[in-house]
């Protein structure tokens, strides 16, 4: 059910406004009634992102959906057959490039409509003609006072059910609240208290879509705090509320489960100096020094269909010590430790993470980034790490590696927190930033040719296909890597003595 567009159609003025005019002349030609409805007119009020637009017909909007498709040069997706909504994408060589129309059939008439939906920042809507007029703002319909508590940067619930109609809604209202910088109502905070176990009945799908598209806010941090408030985060993740309370080593200024939202908090502040941004505290001042310049890009890479790997750091930065309450172990002088925790910990995210329809890609970033969180300061220890502790730390991290230099600076920042010590930290700071430039300068860096290869081996040494031939080969690279061996017969040198060690019969 995806009609292409036609030739002439995709040739056409494909601009927001554009379509807009066009697709209210296709409508007003078929007589039907359009309104322009929640995020299109709240963020033309708030002058947000204007990419997404949703529009309510008065008639079934499936086949009208197609039909536009045809008209408009956009794709047709069916989004949700049962309550007949469709979706028009469409690309526009201008931001905001790529960008679609949802159209979706009224429930009842517009107010009617309307007081079914969420929050009364979305509860708005304008007529679809009156758009290209002057004067529009005086034309919105506005039951709920949406547009006054878009002025005043309020988030608040359109009626006592909203909730109850639907649980993945107080997760889109915290998500809503972060990415526009809007105050939650108290009355809507109070009513998420009282029905956030309904969220477990939710589809974990759309939860993560939620949750994905929270962490991607700058700001998350703030509110993964008030979802612990109202109880959400310990539906989300009920293992993550067994850290309350577990105290840690006298290092640590907060328990375990404080120090994981506190990491996230610490991750956020290190993308912004990434960024170019931050505050004037000494954290942020020691982060200020200059980073990589593939840096940026490499966090905004999609990790799934539509997690960047900052947001997935930041999910990594709040489970990375999910399995300390099952590993603590306190030693007869008191001494409080936590042995496995970070093994232990990367195959309880991978059952967490599947639970909530993580892509597989996705687990397996989180788990690996966990396994390896505590390397990165063992590395920070070494004036400089050498090239072969380097090589093998990106060796076992492979893409992970920048991302988990990053997680172990903030579970650094987590750690003392207020107390942070001036000179380790700077020392920490100052080996992530090296790290990361090494990895990306070794990226822009032709790869070597093998020196040997494994039938070679198995020539020169008379050996059988086997693990042996494949740890001489590693151990070969790795030597190659670190400027150890630079010719053939170094190499096979080399490989005689490793065979010498592990087999002196040979």
């Amino acid at each position: 059910m995806s009609p292409r567009s036609s030739g002439v159609a995709s040739r056409q003025n494909q601009e927001p406004a554009a379509i807009l005019h066009r697709l209210q002349e296709f409508l007003q030609i078929r007589s039907v009634s359009a309104y322009l409805v929640g995020g299109y007119i709240r963020n033309l009020l708030m002058g947000g992102d204007v990419r997404d637009v949703d529009i309510a017909v008065s008639v079934p909007a499936l086949p009208l959906a197609q039909a536009a498709a045809v008209a408009l040069g956009g794709h047709y997706v069916l989004l949700d057959e049962e309550n007949q909504v469709a979706r028009l994408v469409f690309s526009s060589p201008t931001p905001p490039g790529q960008w679609h129309i949802d159209l979706a059939a009224l429930q009842g008439d517009i107010h009617q409509d309307l007081a079914r939906r969420d929050f009364t920042v979305n509860a708005i809507a304008l007529p679809l003609e009156t758009l290209k007029g002057e004067g529009w703002r005086g034309k919105i319909i506005d039951p709920g006072h949406g547009v006054a508590d878009t002025e005043n940067r309020v988030l608040r619930a359109v009626s006592q059910s909203i909730f109850q109609d639907d649980p993945v809604r107080m997760m889109r209202g915290i998500r809503l609240a972060a990415q526009l910088g809007l105050t939650l109502d108290g009355s809507t905070r109070e009513l998420m208290a009282r029905h956030h176990t309904l969220l477990a009945q939710a589809a974990p799908e759309r939860i993560r879509e939620e949750l994905c598209r929270l962490l991607a806010c700058p700001q998350a941090a703030p509110w993964l705090s008030i979802m612990d408030e109202v109880g959400l985060l310990g539906i989300l993740f009920p293992e993550l509320d067994q850290a309350r309370g577990v105290s840690q080593p006298k290092e640590h200024f907060w328990d375990v489960y404080h120090h994981s939202l506190e990491t996230v908090a610490s991750v956020e502040g290190i993308l912004a100096a990434v960024r170019g941004e931050g505050g004037q505290t000494m954290p942020h001042q020691a982060l200020r020094q200059p980073w990589p310049e593939e840096l940026n890009a490499c966090l905004s890479e999609e990790v799934g269909t539509d997690c960047s790997r900052a947001a997935i750091l930041k999910l990594t930065a709040l489970l990375h010590d999910i399995a300390k309450p099952d590993t603590r172990t306190v030693e007869p002088g008191g001494r409080i430790r936590f042995l496995g925790h970070a093994d232990v910990g990367a195959q309880m995210a991978l059952f967490i993470l599947e639970r909530l329809r993580f892509s597989l890609k996705e687990r397996q970033v989180v788990a690996r980034m966990i396994q390896h969180h505590l390397r990165p300061a063992q590395l920070a220890r070494i004036h400089p790490p050498s090239r072969r502790a380097i090589y093998r730390y990106f060796r076992d991290t492979e893409e992970v590696g920048v991302t988990t230099l990053l997680l172990s600076l903030a579970d650094h920042w987590a750690t003392r927190g207020p107390q942070l010590i001036p000179d380790a930290w700077q020392q920490h700071v100052m080996a992530t930033q090296l790290l990361a430039t090494y990895y990306f300068q070794e990226q822009k860096r032709a790869v070597p040719p093998r020196l040997v290869d494994g039938h070679l081996l198995m020539e020169h040494f008379g050996l059988r296909p086997g693990p042996l031939v494949g740890e001489l080969l590693e151990a070969l690279r790795e030597a190659q890597a670190v400027g150890d061996v630079t010719t053939q017969e170094e190499a096979l040198a080399l490989a005689q003595q490793e065979l010498q060690r592990r087999q002196p019969s040979l």
